[in-house]
Order: C-alpha cells, then structure tokens, then sequence
C-alpha cells in the first residue's frame, strides 16, 4: 500500500481532528485545518477535493451530513485526534471518531512515523491531554 507524503500539519499547537483514508491503494492521513471541524466534515471536504463520488448519512442526531464509511474507490480505516506541538514538531495521535466509531490506525502512523523522521510521532493510549 503506497503512502501519502503531503501531510500538511497544524501551524498553531492544539488538538485536532484526523482521519486516515484509503484511495485506490493509497493511505493518507488528513488534519483538519479547523478544531471545531467534524471527522464527517473532513472526510467530505477530502473526497470533494480529490473529486472521489460517496454516498452520505446523517450524523449528530441529523444535525449534519457526511459521507458513508466506505464507498466505491474509498474506505475510511482510521480516525481520532492528534495533539500538535508545532515549534517542537511533536505529534501524539489518540482518541475515536463519535461520528465514524472508529479510532487511530497504528499501522498506519507508524509507517508515517518510519517516513518522517524529522518530526517525533508517537500514539497514545486513552485520552489526549
């Protein structure tokens, strides 16, 4: 499975929601750029960008819509927080998604990780603080 390597990380330190998704054999990682932003609503604004087709649901009790798991060329396999210390190029992943019920993929990071030695990442078990 090839990776991605355009990851654009966080400017500001914070937490941040991510997700990780696979298309057409390729694994990417995506921040949101915004804190307040629903892994739903990063999930779509990906495969909007990319122009990947989906088919949507509500959630949030119907408050939002937002593209299904796994649809026709994706799968969602990975989702949560990271917690970014940008001056000090730190990135600790953690946490699930309450909209997709699914957490990191530590597969995944890893292989980030493994890439990217320049950055210290790492994933932490139970809650990010």
């Amino acid at each position: 499975m090839a990776l991605d390597d355009g990851i654009v990380w966080p400017e500001y330190d914070g937490f941040y929601k991510v997700i990780q998704v696979r298309v057409k054999g390729r694994e990417y990682l995506r921040i949101a750029a915004d804190s307040a932003m629903f892994h739903c609503e990063l999930l779509k604004s990906f495969l909007d960008k990319i122009g990947v087709d989906y088919r949507t649901r509500e959630f949030g009790g119907g408050k939002r819509k937002g593209p299904e798991v796994h649809g026709d060329g994706y799968e969602l396999f990975g989702a949560g927080l990271v917690k970014s210390l940008a001056e000090e190029k730190e990135a600790t992943f953690g946490e699930r998604s309450s909209d997709y019920d699914c957490g990191i993929d530590i597969s995944h990071i890893k292989k980030i990780k493994d890439s990217d030695t320049s950055r210290k990442i790492r994933v932490a078990f139970g809650r990010l603080r």
